[in-house]
């Protein structure tokens, strides 16, 4: 994908293709890490699913993989510097990825309390925030698309 569009970015004359191009390219190494999440959220879940994981495996994970990941992605999208015609798109984009690490945070501390209350409010909140990652990336890929760019959020 990344040769692809600098491939492509070199052919650009008009600036708003460039300016997409380029968001798209520097984004890249956070789908990358988003998909490695998405893929830690699966394993975990099927460790919980085949009873291959305990309660305390399971808290361990949280604490020591999925929070630390979900923060980590959330910390270096803001640092991503991003052209000027993206600059507010990419916030709402670093507005969800650090709710979410914030959810994971409240769901890694229920594990660890074994409190199903704060579970179930962070669970919640999760799926709000993912609800809102899928609708972020259908809404910047319908305005990508004319510009013959689509991003995959799980490469």
């Amino acid at each position: 994908m990344t040769l692809l569009v600098a491939t492509w970015l070199a052919g650009c004359t008009n600036p708003g293709q460039q300016a997409a191009a380029d968001y798209v390219r520097r984004i890249q190494p956070l789908l990358l890490e988003n998909s490695a999440l998405a893929e830690q959220m699966l394993v975990q879940s099927a460790a919980i699913y085949n009873e291959a994981a305990g309660p305390k495996d399971v808290a361990v994970t949280w604490e020591t993989t999925i929070v630390p990941m979900s923060e980590h992605l959330a910390a270096q999208a803001s640092f991503v510097p991003v052209p000027t015609e993206y600059q507010a798109t990419h916030q709402s984009l670093v507005q969800i990825w650090t709710d979410r690490a914030l959810a994971y945070r409240a769901m890694s501390e229920a594990t660890r309390t074994a409190n199903a209350e704060l579970w179930n409010a962070a669970r919640s909140k999760a799926d709000q925030v993912k609800a809102n990652e899928n609708a972020f990336f259908r809404d910047l890929n319908v305005q990508l698309t004319p510009l013959h760019l689509q991003v995959d959020p799980y490469p």
